[in-house]
């Protein structure tokens, strides 16, 4: 007769903090805080599909933009940018997927005393 092999409470403890640490290594992630000038963060050589969120805090209007431009990260100002999602300048928290390739994201603080953080998550 054959004994069944069970894990105990312990085990799976570790079989789950060891699946959710292999998850880990497959996400890359970037964060910025856009406070007087705008933040650009190089993507050129990043995994698709890449989730971009912006957090602007209370108070504060910003926004997220893509590029498409080569080396849009090392001259920003000869870029040609788009906003991310429906809206130029957001208030509240906002989180985007970009299925397709792009050079570099840009996060901006447009009004208001506080900071703008800009956040990005892709595959590696």
């Amino acid at each position: 007769m054959k004994k069944a092999f069970t894990l105990g409470v312990f085990g799976v403890a570790i079989l789950m903090l060891s699946i959710t640490a292999f998850a880990a290594l497959l996400v890359g992630y970037q964060s910025v805080v856009a406070t007087t000038s705008a933040q650009v963060i190089d993507v050129s050589n990043k995994h698709f599909p890449m989730t971009v969120s912006i957090y602007p805090e209370s108070g504060v209007t910003g926004t997220a933009e893509f590029s498409t431009t080569p080396a849009a990260a090392l001259a920003p100002s000869s870029a040609n940018w788009q906003v991310i999602g429906t809206a130029s300048a957001v208030s509240a928290p906002q989180t985007n997927t970009l299925y397709s390739p792009v050079t570099a994201i840009r996060f901006t603080r447009i009004s208001g005393a506080s900071a703008v953080v800009g956040e990005i998550n892709y595959p590696q």
